[in-house]
């Protein structure tokens, strides 16, 4: 994409102003896909949450049919479902045989998403030696995870939200400062990208020099998840 849409936000109060589309993967765990899908291009906001089960009201304690789910928001201006896919595919192992809590999956919300998610499928399956265990189905109820999952890797560095008074809850899921810089706290983004955005997050130079700091220590280690 080389449309460019120059948005200043801040930490709790951003609302876009124009059309956005919702993406909803099941990749394992959902820690690191908040974090990797939260600082690709033109993602307004992540949450992760429990989808494609039957009971209501799951919880991580007890999450029955359900899986762990990552869903985003994103601005269609500035990146494609396609590109999105392309991240799916490339940040976890499709052909893992795993517990229905960390399976692989595709939650479509429209049947152009569909179309995409199966034709990408395919060329998985071409490209892969092994079976790809990958599910697809149309996206339903969503239930947010407890707090303590949300921006999981941004919550390891509480004075960042302090300072940026970001409160855990509902102003953590829904800012996009902070899913930028859950991004960046799990090691899945250069320097470089941040320099190219911060002053268009509204940082202040004490957060500038905190988050240089962490990216130069975990970039490219992607602190992630636990085995599952």
């Amino acid at each position: 994409m080389t449309a460019e849409r120059d948005v200043c936000c801040d930490g709790l109060y951003f609302e876009p102003d124009f059309r956005t589309e919702r993406a909803t993967f099941g990749m394992n765990c959902f820690w690191g896909p908040e974090a990797r899908f939260g600082v690709a291009p033109g993602v307004i906001r992540t949450r992760v949450g429990y989808a494609g089960g039957t009971i209501l009201n799951p919880t991580y304690s007890f999450i029955a049919d359900y899986t762990e789910t990552v869903d985003i928001e994103f601005d269609p201006l500035l990146t494609t479902y396609d590109q999105l896919l392309d991240i799916f595919w490339s940040e976890h192992d499709p052909t893992l045989n795993c517990a229905r809590q960390y399976q692989s999956i595709i939650f479509y919300h429209s049947p152009e998403q569909r179309d995409l998610a199966e034709k990408t499928l395919r060329r998985e399956v071409g490209n892969r030696g092994r079976p790809i265990k990958t599910r697809i189905f149309p996206a339903k109820e969503f239930y947010e995870a407890e707090d303590y999952h949300q921006k999981f890797f941004l919550q390891k560095y509480p004075w960042l939200l302090e300072y940026l008074d970001i409160k855990v809850g509902m102003p953590l899921v829904r800012s996009k400062v902070a899913a930028r810089l859950n991004g960046y706290c799990a090691g899945y983004a250069p320097l470089q990208c941040f320099e190219g955005e911060w002053r268009r997050l509204g940082l202040c130079c004490e957060v500038v020099e905190y988050v240089r700091k962490i990216i130069c220590l975990n970039y490219r280690k992607k602190i992630g998840c636990p085995p599952y």
